[in-house]
C-alpha cells in the first residue's frame, strides 16, 4: 500500500482539484463477491487512491468493475462479451 499512498499523495498535489473517496473494507468483500478473480492490487488501489473525478473532472475512476454497456455504445459493447473495465 505505499506505492498507493505515494499515488495517493502525488495526485492531490498534481491535480488539487480532484475528487477521489476510498472505499470501505465492505465495498471491497461486495466486490470480491461479485467478482472472485478481481486483482487484490485493483482493490488496495480503491482503498488508498480511491474513486471519483481526477482533476478537473475529464477522467473518472469508478468505485468497481463495470460492464461493457455501462461505459460503450450497443454495438461495441455487444463484441465485448465477459469483458468488465476496472475505472
Amino acid at each position: 500500500m505505499d506505492a498507493f499512498a505515494e499515488l495517493a499523495a502525488s495526485i492531490r498535489r498534481v491535480f488539487p482539484a480532484s475528487r477521489l473517496e476510498t472505499i470501505s473494507s465492505e465495498r471491497v468483500t461486495t466486490i470480491q463477491q461479485a467478482y472472485p478473480d478481481v486483482p487484490a492490487d485493483y482493490l488496495e488501489f480503491l482503498q488508498c487512491v480511491g474513486w471519483g473525478s481526477l482533476g478537473d473532472g475529464n477522467f473518472m475512476i469508478y468505485n468497481g468493475l463495470v460492464a461493457p454497456d455501462d461505459i460503450f455504445d450497443p454495438i461495441t459493447a455487444a463484441e465485448l462479451p465477459g469483458f468488465f473495465a476496472a475505472g
